[in-house]
């Protein structure tokens, strides 16, 4: 009887380990890749959903990563930064004509080989951000939050064009 409840108890212990790797594996995709990684795939000029209008990440190795979104004429609309504060990536948009000129964070909340995701539960729309790479040369953009209390999703396609 004895050498049975030892087999029993060496059993629940192997158990608990399985059981602790798989969840580990089931955890958040988040960190499962350096971000600066997917951040890297968005350097480059990529017109916005077939308009007259670009996403523009410059070339750099680390942080932090600065573009701009402007219209085919060249006006500025938007600039946009990801860099590292502390141990957190943030987003920053400043969109000139919309929160009174103020800059708005975004929290990386996940980061995996085929998406980034950004947060900030504080702003209105958007509050979310999430670049999706299709391939080397597609990434659509995931953008949702609320305008007078209703959701609101757009994706919008990006193509490169440099």
């Amino acid at each position: 009887m004895k050498l049975f409840s030892q087999i029993l108890s060496l059993k629940s212990g192997v158990l608990f380990f399985a059981l602790i790797a798989f969840c580990a594996s089931c955890a958040s995709d988040y960190n499962t890749v350096d971000p600066k990684l997917n951040i890297q795939k968005m350097m480059g000029k990529w017109r916005v959903n077939n308009a007259e209008e670009f996403e523009e990440w410059y070339p750099s190795d680390g942080y932090p990563f600065k573009g701009a979104v402007y219209s085919g004429e060249g006006a500025k609309k938007e600039t946009i930064t990801i860099e590292k504060v502390g141990t957190e990536i943030i987003y920053k948009a400043k969109v000139f004509d919309q929160n009174g000129g103020k800059t708005i964070g975004f929290k990386m909340i996940n980061c995996n080989e085929n998406e980034i995701t950004f947060q900030n539960k504080e702003h209105d729309f958007p509050n979310t951000i999430s670049y999706r790479f299709k391939n080397t040369n597609n990434i659509e953009a995931l953008v949702s939050g609320a305008r007078d209390q209703q959701p609101i999703e757009m994706t919008l396609k990006f193509e490169r064009v440099q």
